[in-house]
């Protein structure tokens, strides 16, 4: 009974103590551009696995990544109205038999398959030619402020380890929220 108390208290301690190795995302860059009248941003971010997210990764748990593009009108005496919304997707696995790592963007199925962690990281992280809406679904009078976050889906996680990842810190994976004004590249 002793031995069990003892236990219970070190996996509290362990769940209350800083992680050794912190995880993160970090948005480095974004940088927007107007192709053939379509809004697009290119994003680069910089990934911090925590060391129970890669242990994880490593025994075969795949780890998906929701990359949250929104859109808003700035209103004087309302909260600001969102035009557009979208989540981009991607899952980062490993190939147990290649010893492999597979990068699957979720929305278009296209893979990429990459000999270490860090090289899929790196290319998770650099996104292109993102497209925000067009050209005509913004009036150029008006203000519109962009804004990305990116953060780990603990929800598409096994279900045994979604309880551990929503109380250990190793497993809080999310980017602040990066905001840009929309218009600062816009010309009529």
């Amino acid at each position: 009974m002793i031995a069990r108390a003892r236990l219970c208290f070190l996996g509290f301690c362990l769940l209350l103590a800083p992680a050794a190795g912190a995880a993160g995302i970090f948005i480095d860059s974004l940088s927007q551009r107007m192709v053939n009248e379509l809004d697009v941003v290119d994003v680069d971010v910089r990934f911090e696995f925590g060391s129970d997210a890669l242990e994880a990764l490593r025994s075969g748990v795949p780890l998906v990544f929701n990359f949250e593009f929104k859109v808003t009108k700035a209103r004087h005496f309302l909260w600001d109205q969102t035009i557009v919304a979208q989540t981009r997707r991607y899952e980062l696995a490993r190939h147990a038999l290649a010893d492999r790592y597979v990068l699957t963007d979720l929305i278009t199925r296209e893979r990429r398959v990459y000999g270490s962690i860090d090289e899929a990281a790196m290319e998770l992280g650099r996104l292109r030619n993102i497209p925000l809406g067009e050209r005509q679904d913004f009036a150029a009078e008006t203000s519109y402020h962009g804004h990305l976050q990116v953060r780990l889906d603990i929800e598409s996680l096994p279900a045994p380890l979604r309880p551990i990842a929503y109380i250990s810190p190793s497993w809080r994976m999310s980017s602040d929220w990066y905001r840009w004004n929309l218009n600062s590249t816009r010309s009529d």
